[in-house]
């Protein structure tokens, strides 16, 4: 290989002809052309957007924790990942009384 596989940057030399240069190894390439590349890139399908509500209201989870909000003694819940995997999961709360989703009631 004639370089170490870098970023190369464009380097004006003191003789004025423009040069690839590494910036961790000594590979110099004299620029006598103009270089171009054109990459097409494909759209990326977008799936079906998730409805938190409606998923809220018909199959939620039920916990038997007092809500700090309405004072019902339970409520339902949903855990979603809505960060990366080393945070911990975004949980919703739907009151039982009052039917209001609030994210982490209790």
């Amino acid at each position: 290989m004639l370089f170490c596989a870098n970023l190369l940057i464009v380097n004006d030399s003191p003789d004025g002809i423009k040069k690839w240069a590494c910036q961790t190894c000594p590979y110099l390439f004299p620029i006598h052309k103009q270089y171009t590349s054109r990459i097409h890139l494909k759209r990326k399908t977008v799936g079906a957007v998730r409805d938190i509500l409606q998923e809220l209201r018909d199959s939620a989870a039920r916990t038997e924790d007092e809500c700090q909000i309405c004072g019902h003694g339970f409520a339902y819940f949903i855990q979603l990942q809505t960060r990366s995997a080393d945070e911990p999961m975004t949980v919703w709360y739907r009151e039982a009384l009052l039917m209001r989703i609030v994210p982490q009631c209790s």
